[in-house]
Parts: C-alpha cells; sequence; structure tokens
C-alpha cells in the first residue's frame, strides 16, 4: 500500500530562472556516471542471480545432511563470487560520490531558492509551516518540499509531497539478532500468497480487506516473537493478521504512527508460527539476512533491493536521506501492497536497511532499521 502524495506547482518562467542552474549542473559528469553505474549494475546483478542459485543448492544439501565436502566447495564459491560484488558496489559508490565542494555549492544555490520561497514578501512565497528541500547526490539536483500547503500555482509540477509529522532521530545502539540453526531454514514456499513453512520478509499478510507484505522477523525487549511491517497496512491495534491465503499468523501488539511522533510501523506477536531472518525472492529462493543496519544509512550509490507483493522484487540505487520526510530515498519502483517490504543490498547474504514505506513519482522511501527498533522496542 503507498501514502497518497498531492502535486505541487510553479510557474514555468520561475522553474527554468531558479532551478536550471542546479538541474544542469555537471550534466556530463553525471551522464557518465549514469551509464558507468547501468554497466556496473547489470554485472552485479549477474552475480547476484549466480548467488541465489549457490545458496539453493546449499540450503538442499544441508537440509538433506550431505557430505559437508560439497557443501564447503559450494561455500567458497559463493564467497568469492561475493568479494567481487563488493568490488562492484564500491566502484560505483566512487562513481556518484559527490565532492564537499560540489555539495556546498548545490546547498548554497538550493538555499538562496528556498529563502525565496519562504519570504513572505516575494512573489514565489509559498505558505508552508514545513518547507525543506533533498539534495540528490547522484543526479545533482534539488527537489524541494512543502508540508500541509499547496502552492496556488498552476503550471509546471515542481515535485510531490506529503504530509507528514516527525519521526525520532535514528541512536547507533548496537543490536545483535540471532540466527536459525543448521537445517532449521530450509524453505518451502512456492508463493508469496501461499502458505509457507516459515514467515519471512516480502510475502503476503492481510488484516481485514488491507494487503501489505511482510518485513522483517524480530524480537522484542521483553523477548516476545514475531515480525515487523508498516502500521498502515494492519490498522488495529490486537487485530488477527494473517498469511495469505487465511492462515491467521499472529496479532498486532504494537502499532506506531508518524501522527505520534513515530514511525508508521507496526509488530505482530507471533506465538507458534515460526520465523526467520530471511527474505523471500522467488519461489523457493530467499535472500539470508546477515547484518542489520545500526550503524546509519547506506552510501549514496549503493544498490539496494525492495522485495514486497505489488511489485515482487525490484532493485535500485540509494539516492540519500530525505531530510524533510525523514526517510531514505531510493530509485527502485514500487506499487500498492508493497508497503511493509524489507529494504536490503542484494545478494544471497544481505543486510536489512529498512523497511518500504511510500513513494512518489521520483522515489521510492524506507524508513530506517534504527527507526523501527526503537519505536517499537526491538532488541
Amino acid at each position: 500500500m503507498t501514502t497518497k502524495y498531492i502535486k505541487i506547482a510553479l510557474f514555468a518562467s520561475l522553474i527554468v530562472a531558479m532551478i536550471l542552474p542546479l538541474s544542469g549542473m555537471n550534466t556530463v559528469t553525471a551522464e557518465t556516471q549514469k551509464v558507468d553505474s547501468t554497466q556496473l549494475f547489470e554485472e552485479f546483478l549477474k552475480l547476484a542471480k549466480q548467488t541465489e542459485i549457490i545458496q539453493s543448492q546449499i540450503d538442499v544439501l544441508e537440509h538433506e545432511d550431505r557430505n559437508s565436502y560439497e557443501i564447503d566447495v559450494l561455500n567458497a564459491k559463493l564467497v568469492r563470487i561475493q568479494e567481487s560484488m563488493g568490488d562492484l558496489q564500491q566502484q560505483n559508490i566512487e562513481a556518484v560520490k559527490i565532492s564537499p565542494e560540489e555539495m556546498q555549492s548545490l546547498e548554497n544555490r538550493a538555499d538562496a531558492l528556498l529563502k525565496k520561497l519562504t519570504n513572505p514578501n516575494s512573489k514565489y512565497y509559498i505558505d508552508s509551516t514545513s518547507t525543506g528541500y533533498f539534495i540528490n547526490q547522484i543526479e545533482r539536483n534539488v527537489h524541494f518540499t512543502f508540508e500541509d500547503k499547496t502552492p496556488q500555482f498552476t503550471e509546471n509540477a515542481l515535485t510531490s509531497i506529503q504530509k507528514t509529522g516527525k519521526i525520532y532521530n535514528l541512536d547507533n545502539t548496537p543490536f545483535t539478532m540471532g540466527f536459525v540453526e543448521k537445517n532449521s531454514h530450509f524453505i518451502n514456499c512456492s508463493s508469496r500468497v501461499l502458505d509457507c513453512t516459515y514467515l519471512m520478509g516480502g510475502l503476503a499478510i492481510k488484516e481485514g480487506t488491507e494487503t501489505s507484505s511482510y518485513g522483517f522477523s524480530a524480537k522484542q525487549t521483553d523477548n516476545d516473537l514475531g515480525f515487523v511491517t508498516v502500521a498502515h497496512g494492519v490498522n488495529t491495534l490486537g487485530a488477527s493478521v494473517k498469511q495469505y491465503p487465511s492462515r491467521i499468523v499472529g496479532t498486532v501488539d504494537i502499532i506506531t504512527s508518524e501522527a505520534t511522533g513515530q514511525c508508521d510501523c507496526a509488530f505482530v506477536k507471533v506465538p507458534s508460527v515460526t520465523t526467520v531472518n530471511r527474505v523471500y525472492t522467488g519461489p523457493s529462493l530467499t535472500n539470508n539476512i546477515t547484518s542489520y543496519a545500526t550503524t546509519g544509512n547506506p552510501s549514496v550509490g549503493t544498490w539496494l533491493q525492495m522485495s514486497g507483493v505489488g511489485s515482487e522484487v525490484k532493485t535500485g540505487t540509494y539516492a540519500g536521506w530525505h531530510p524533510t520526510y525523514q526517510r531514505m530515498a531510493s530509485y527502485y519502483t514500487s506499487v500498492g501492497g508493497d508497503s511493509g517490504a524489507p529494504v536490503t543490498t542484494i545478494g544471497s547474504d544481505v543486510k536489512l536497511y529498512g523497511m518500504h514505506t511510500s513513494n512518489d513519482s521520483t522515489y521510492s522511501y524506507a524508513t530506517p532499521y534504527n527507526t523501527i527498533k526503537n519505536s517499537l522496542f526491538l532488541q
């Protein structure tokens, strides 16, 4: 489920006069980076596909208690491929990196325009309780955001906006999640919308008439086991949540919302159904969550993956932190039903960075892991 956005607009002359100097900056460099990034990404995805196949083979061998030598050979191959993926990822991060001087130039220009938009004496004044901007380091341009108000202009859409509440700041408290034991993680799951042996990220869940995505398995500080999803997908405290088509898997234990100064997230307590730290990516294919982003967001240019009910698996580059929305902005595409989906790195072993919440015409947004952790009292 995606959050609804409304459009704001400004005169074409304002856009040309004020935005063009920003969007035209370093055009050749940005285009070169795009081409390089696309080529690197294609190589990266080929390797990621290989890791999925190898991991699936390892799962089968472990489930059957096969010869450890066969497993060791596959694990060694997996390590080599993952090292190559790491090299490609770092190349992409370096390719889109923005210098402090260039960032300062963009910020100075954005600040100058923002003063005009927030000055009551300016003909471009926008009467909004909260106005800010997001610098897209990959495209080298600036997206302005406005809360609550729609400017009374009718030409040329500038950006999309969302009414947002405040989200608690992140902290860097260390977090450790236990992993399932050998042979207990074999996955028998042919579809996101069918009963699966284990609950995991990316499966379809339902509360009432709302369909959303299972985020990730978690444990609270009081040791309750369950999983995380978006609050706007489960709606009611104490409600029963189903894993398609009809199996009740848990009850909504905590709901927080942006309206109360927290995140759009919920914890569903699961009393008896086994959960695993994995993400569903296809019939009998999963990614293993091996780490969690407890020390900040990814570097701009990092390739991320969202696995949700509406879009299946989508990948895209991380564009940066959106200071107005207090969320991660990325280029993966998303549709209704994806809300709650885990947002991770790409590969058989992945790092969880957050949970998909919404989108607009330019970006898909995700709430960071630490924000969720603090709001839902997770271990």
